[in-house]
């Protein structure tokens, strides 16, 4: 009978001990965690604020600085053929400018992803013409497809292609000049203007 109540109080004790040990690793851990995720939700939002907004800023900045308008015909450096379905392509670098060319502004003809890999490596320099600019979301859109002389010629000989790019490329911009001007004087006659209500067919 004494050895059981001498015991018991070492006994119980003991339990207290480990329950409070539990306790505080578990307040402890608790506490961790909790730093960790502020931690976290901190370095996010820095990233974020710091990488977000100045980072697109700049890729704006540097697209504005090159002064680049549709028809131009630029030099530009193969960094990757992307294959994301339905998108397909090739990503350049224009003067460090990101820019692409996808599959159906390459030629003509039609383009498999084999004939990508085989036309564009990875350094490789080519010659393309500005199809589309877009400052504000920092986006450059190529083509090679309005360099050929007969559709096909990028899958033929892509060099060919790109040796007659600036004389291409000039009687390109003059005609897409002349088919601006057209398109503007046509909305000018028909009297249209921002805010109209119209109706149409597709």
């Amino acid at each position: 009978e004494m050895m059981r109540l001498a015991s018991t109080p070492q006994v119980s004790r003991a339990a207290s001990l480990h329950r409070l040990g539990q306790t505080s690793c578990s307040g402890k851990l608790r506490a961790d965690h909790r730093v960790l995720v502020q931690l976290n939700s901190f370095t996010d939002q820095y990233a974020t604020e710091a990488s977000g907004p100045n980072l697109s800023s700049k890729r704006a900045l540097a697209l504005e600085a090159l002064g680049l308008k549709r028809g131009d015909v630029v030099q530009a450096i193969v960094t990757e053929v992307y294959d994301s379905p339905p998108a397909r392509g090739v990503h350049v670098d224009v003067s460090g400018v990101r820019a692409k060319i996808t599959t159906m502004n390459v030629s003509h003809s039609p383009v498999t992803l084999e004939d990508m890999n085989r036309m564009f490596k990875t350094g490789d320099t080519i010659k393309a013409v500005v199809l589309n600019i877009d400052i504000s979301g920092s986006r450059l859109s190529l083509v090679t497809k309005s360099l050929e002389a007969t559709p096909g010629d990028m899958l033929r000989d892509p060099q060919m292609v790109y040796a007659g790019a600036e004389e291409k490329g000039i009687a390109m911009g003059v005609l897409w000049a002349k088919e601006r001007a057209q398109r503007q004087q046509s909305l000018k006659a028909s009297g249209i203007k921002a805010g109209d209500v119209l109706q149409g067919t597709v």
